[in-house]
């Protein structure tokens, strides 16, 4: 009997150690230690070959497998553009295992195919995987951000949910040249993320937020080389030729990013303004402007990065830039008065400009847990000199004279940032850090006049100014996950400004701004499987005047009218708030809220020692309140086609000085890409701006047409680029109305056809990976979880 019982305590003890269940945890990062978020995580019984359990990482990396019974087991771990990682477990209690880190696979990803939506909603805004992406085939990086959710680009402007002032990183490092998204082949472009609401952790600028790329980065000794030549012509000849080479480069605890580029342009603006004077209303004058422009230019963008060890690593990212311009200027004044015959005057002249611009960051970073905490320091140098040197030639019936200018300016500035970013057992990320920003501005501007007979001109007239700023900035920023649903965000930034304004001949003028700007986001998932989510962001920040305002000397334009600065002006309030409903991957609802106060106006003002001349100066005159509407959607991609539209319906009550207004206007975008083969395809895009009143501005409404083909050869090596732009664009229009001052005029801007040609030439080093399927927006390949 006493046998019979031990067999049953025996039996029931099994039983219940077989019942048990355990959790798996652990971190996902790449081999810089940074956490790769949606990885897939899969566990596998080795005796029936089955999946038993499975995730996807976090947006710390993290992951956890909950509910697993006592046994061996194979754990899987999955990201496109990574090497899988399978490691053989034993399950007896709950287990944590160590950091396991992707060793990035160099790779074409000709043969991956995309079953999964790549957007994926996140908290704070949008990741979007661009990998084997027929959005990126074919197009630059700047072409393929208008195919991001709620993300414009028009006239190489970015802006986000309609707000310009984005900043774009590559890698970690802020884009300074526009160009360079020009040039980079979108095709090695890993993802990017997009913050529509930036918080805290940048600075009060990013206004229009921030956009993230990540670069597919190449195989343990392998390369990624492009060679390129991008040609614009319009209605005028050649316009722009540019010539790049891009070289990536990774061998040991180096990694080596560099991109060159070089060329020239010729440049034809033209203007027609008629200008009306209202004293008696009976005198109206024409003036016709032609500005061209010749542009030598080179500038190369260099990044190099070294692993001191696993936790350790150095960086020195370079951006250098030249540009010579040789520049002749036309223009033709028809004056018209009532009774006397017709005036007219023309001027004609020549002049070079010339541009140099650095900047120089060093960084260095110390993971300092597993969790992928990090401290990070880092120093930026950025150096301009602008030169431009001019002689103009005025002549009027039978008078002349000649007006020499000459403008200089080097500006210095320099920053120290350190940053710790503190990652939490509850998933939640603190990030706290320091910057310091000292501003060194000297400028001397000249003019030199000379005239015969009786013309009256400008008198001789000069003025050297210099600034000197002070920046001090302290943020905390704390982001958390809670209950599976919710995320917010939660962040203060107290910015101090210390500006020093000094004139020639006159006082050095102080300016002190400061103030706390807190930022929040809040967001609730409605829906998990259709990625339903509500999310609400506020930011408050700021805008410094421009230097330039401060200045007391004046600038005489005319014998009646000048501009004058204003040493009293003020800094530029704003308050954004943001209520975004995502539908699902592909719908986007979002309502936003602008309020700008004390906004600087450039108004116009009689003289009180003589009714008839006028003068400009910048004052504190404006309260802008902006309500928008945004809606933008996206058909899901197909292998063919893929069609994205977005529109903004705007309401804005603004006032400036003594005027008020309010207006509606509207925007509308539609954008469509097409695959006709695997290796030919083609886009086609549309704009349509309304009317718009902007202070004593409007803007009349405007329209443009895009189209573009691509098409690719030697196996996708070499590509050919064809683009038409400002296709069936109506001229631009800016009227100016001053009713209460004495002058209003019409500004027509002519917008020429553009034709675009690029050819590029790519090769890489490297594996190239098999067939994989894509789950839930990330990879998983059965075969080598069964190794």
């Amino acid at each position: 009997m006493k046998r019979i019982h031990l067999a049953c305590l025996l039996f029931f003890y099994i039983s219940s150690l077989a019942a048990q269940q355990f959790n798996i945890t652990g971190v996902v990062s790449d081999s810089a230690d940074n956490p790769i978020e949606f990885a897939t995580i899969a566990l596998w019984e080795i005796n029936k070959q089955k999946i038993r359990n499975g995730c996807t990482s976090e947006s710390n990396g993290r992951f956890t497998l909950t509910n697993i019974p006592q046994g061996k087991y194979i754990l899987s771990c999955q990201f496109l553009g990574y090497q899988t990682k399978t490691l053989k477990i034993k399950v007896e209690q709950h287990l944590a295992i160590d950091t396991i880190k992707l060793q990035e696979d160099a790779q074409t990803l000709a043969e991956v195919e995309i079953k999964a939506d790549r957007v994926q909603r996140k908290g704070n805004g949008f990741i979007v995987n661009m990998q084997n992406s027929q959005l990126s085939k074919g197009k630059s990086a700047m072409n393929t951000l208008n195919f991001l959710p709620g993300v414009n680009v028009h006239n190489n402007q970015i802006s986000i949910n309609g707000r310009e002032g984005t900043i774009v990183y590559i890698n970690g490092r802020e884009v300074k040249n526009s160009q360079e998204l020009q040039m980079l082949d979108a095709e090695t472009i890993k993802n990017i993320e997009i913050i529509p609401v930036a918080n805290a952790e940048y600075r009060l600028s990013a206004n229009g937020g921030i956009l993230k790329i990540e670069t597919r980065k190449t195989q343990e000794g392998g390369s990624i080389v492009m060679f390129g030549n991008r040609l614009i012509t319009d209605s005028k000849g050649l316009k722009t030729e540019m010539l790049n080479n891009t070289f990536q480069y990774r061998k040991g605890r180096w990694s080596i990013y560099n991109m060159v580029m070089g060329g020239f342009g010729n440049y034809h603006p033209q203007n027609t303004e008629k200008t009306t004077l209202h004293n008696n209303g009976n005198s109206t004058s024409g003036k016709y402007y032609s500005r061209t422009r010749t542009r030598l230019a080179w500038a190369d963008i260099f990044d190099l990065q070294y692993n001191i060890n696993e936790r350790q690593q150095i960086g020195i990212d370079l951006s250098v830039q030249q540009l010579n311009d040789s520049l002749f200027k036309e223009s033709a004044n028809n004056l018209f008065v009532e009774g006397e015959k017709p005036l007219s005057a023309v001027m004609n002249g020549n002049g070079k400009r010339k541009y140099n611009k650095l900047d120089a960051t060093a960084s260095y970073r110390n993971r300092i847990d597993k969790r992928g905490s990090y401290f990070q320091i880092k120093g930026t140098y950025s150096y301009r000199k602008a030169s431009t040197n001019g002689i103009y030639d005025y002549s009027k019936e039978k008078l002349s004279y000649r007006e020499t200018e000459s403008n200089n300016s080097v500006t210095k500035v320099t920053q120290i940032e350190p940053k710790i970013v503190y990652r939490f057992a509850n998933k939640g990320t603190l990030a706290s850090g320091l910057a310091y920003t000292y501003l060194d501005d000297d400028n001397d501007i000249a003019f030199l006049s000379n005239a015969s007979g009786q013309w009256d001109i400008v008198p001789n007239s000069g003025k050297n100014y210099k600034m000197r700023g002070n920046d001090y900035a302290a943020y905390l920023n704390y982001s958390l996950p809670f209950h599976k649903k919710w995320w917010t965000s939660a962040g203060l930034r107290y910015q101090k400004d210390v500006l020093r304004y000094h004139a020639e001949g006159n006082a050095t003028i102080k300016k002190n701004y400061q103030g706390i700007y807190p930022t929040f986001t809040l967001s609730y998932l409605l829906q998990e499987k259709k990625k339903r989510m509500l999310s609400l962001s506020y930011r408050h920040y700021h805008s410094l005047p421009n230097f330039g305002y401060y200045s007391p000397a004046r600038i005489i334009y005319s014998d009646n009218s000048y501009a004058i600065g204003n040493p009293n002006i003020d800094h530029e309030l704003f308050h954004l708030a943001e209520l975004t409903y995502s539908h699902n991957a592909h719908l986007n609802i979002i309502y936003s809220f602008k309020a700008g106060k004390d906004l600087i106006r450039v108004l116009t003002f009689k003289d009180n020692d003589n009714d008839m001349t006028t003068y400009t100066q910048p004052v504190n005159a404006g309260n802008d309140y902006l309500h928008t509407l945004h809606v933008d959607y996206t058909i899901p991609i197909r292998k063919s086609y893929h069609i994205r539209l977005n529109g903004r319906l705007n309401y804005e009550d603004a006032n400036f000085g003594n005027n008020t207004f309010k207006q509606w206007f509207y925007t509308a975008n539609a954008i469509l890409n097409l695959r006709f083969t695997p290796t030919w395809g083609g886009t086609l895009s549309g704009n349509y701006f309304s009317r718009r009143k902007y202070a004593d501005y409007k803007y009349q409404e405007n329209y443009g047409i895009d189209i573009g083909m691509d098409k690719s050869f030697l196996k996708g090596k070499l590509l050919i680029n064809l683009q038409v732009h400002n296709l069936f664009t109506p001229a631009s229009r800016i009227t100016t109305v001053s009713p209460n001052i004495l002058t209003s005029y019409a500004l027509n801007r002519n917008p020429k056809t553009e034709f675009i040609v690029g050819v590029t030439y790519r090769f890489n080093t490297g594996k190239k990976i098999k067939n994989i399927s894509i789950i839930k927006g990330s990879s998983f390949d059965k075969s080598s979880a069964e190794q």
